[in-house]
């Protein structure tokens, strides 16, 4: 009944448990801003002086009137001596040798493509005595023109004048650059000695890969990714460059078990610490160093390089208009 006291008092009732409470999960934060690159100092001490005007004056890129004046040699398997590979004939009336040379292909029987010296074939400023100057690491070697021989590239069609220059150094590999005329016997190649990210700032390493990154192919991004860019890949060359690049920058990453070429690139390092890359091989293959030379003797070295490939090779040049790098093939072949 309504007001009726139970038989038993109840016990009082328990708290309820306390329900633990969850705070709210904080936000992710976000990714960190890449660090600012070091400032990095380039070191003069370590160059070596420029070498007076080895060539009167360096034709635009692009101009094809002005004839070359920076030329590559070779020593040729077959003979040892040193061949001067002409295939620049920019500014050079080389029509009547090309038709000979391509009429000498269609009949198979070009052979090492022999010109006589007085040939009517061969173009306009070359002939046998003419002085030339072969400049390799170990100085300046003095030639004279003893022969000449042209051939047509078999796959690319490209046109080749070789100059034979006498015999080369037994066992002779490296390219030498060329030039005209008996240029003083200090004129070398050696320049300063590369130098490992580290050993150049904090921080060079991580510019440079991330420089490269955006230039690889996909594949190559994953190797990277599993594989990152390590000092041993990178090797920086201190020279007289300008917009405040202070090195030139090469990468061949040589990835252990990866069938491809390896990963490569020529690129400039800047005084703030920036890199920037120049350029790739022109398929799957690599650019390696060959060179730093100021030819013109402005006070600004120019940049040489092997950029080798699967269908073929070429000796490059990188000189500046104002401070932009413009590419310039010296020699070379390929599809």
């Amino acid at each position: 009944a309504a007001g009726a006291a139970p038989s038993r008092a109840a016990p009082p009732a328990a708290e309820p448990p306390a329900t633990p409470t969850t705070p709210a999960a904080a936000p992710e934060p976000a990714p960190p801003e890449p660090a600012a690159p070091e400032p990095v100092s380039p070191e003069p001490a370590a160059l070596v002086p420029a070498p007076a005007k080895l060539v009167p004056s360096l034709p635009a890129v692009g101009d094809g009137k002005a004839p070359a004046v920076v030329f590559a040699a070779l020593a040729d398997p077959d003979t040892g001596d040193w061949e001067l590979d002409v295939t620049d004939f920019s500014g050079l009336d080389v029509a009547a040798l090309e038709r000979d040379r391509t009429a000498a292909m269609r009949r198979e029987s070009t052979g090492r493509g022999a010109l006589e010296a007085g040939s009517s074939l061969l173009p306009a400023g070359f002939a046998v005595g003419d002085p030339w100057t072969l400049v390799t690491a170990a100085g300046a070697e003095h030639h004279t023109a003893a022969g000449f021989r042209s051939l047509l590239g078999d796959g690319s069609g490209t046109l080749h004048l070789y100059v034979r220059l006498g015999k080369a150094p037994a066992g002779t590999e490296a390219p030498a650059l060329a030039f005209r005329g008996h240029l003083p016997p200090s004129t070398t190649l050696a320049g300063a000695p590369p130098q490992a990210p580290a050993a150049v700032g904090p921080g060079v390493l991580a510019q440079v890969a991330r420089a490269l990154e955006p230039r690889l192919e996909p594949g190559q991004r994953d190797i990277v990714a599993r594989r990152p860019l390590v000092d041993a890949d990178v090797k920086l060359y201190a020279g007289r460059f300008p917009g405040g690049r202070t090195h030139a920058v090469f990468v061949m990453a040589e990835i252990a078990g990866d069938m491809d070429p390896p990963i490569s690139a020529v690129a400039f390092l800047e005084a703030d610490g920036r890199a920037t890359v120049q350029a790739t091989p022109t398929l799957p293959g690599t650019v390696e160093y060959l060179a730093l030379l100021d030819v013109d003797g402005d006070g600004l070295d120019e940049v040489f390089y092997e950029d080798d490939y699967h269908e073929g090779w070429s000796v490059e040049m990188i000189q500046w208009d104002g401070s932009t790098p413009r590419p310039r093939t010296v020699t070379g072949d390929g599809l």
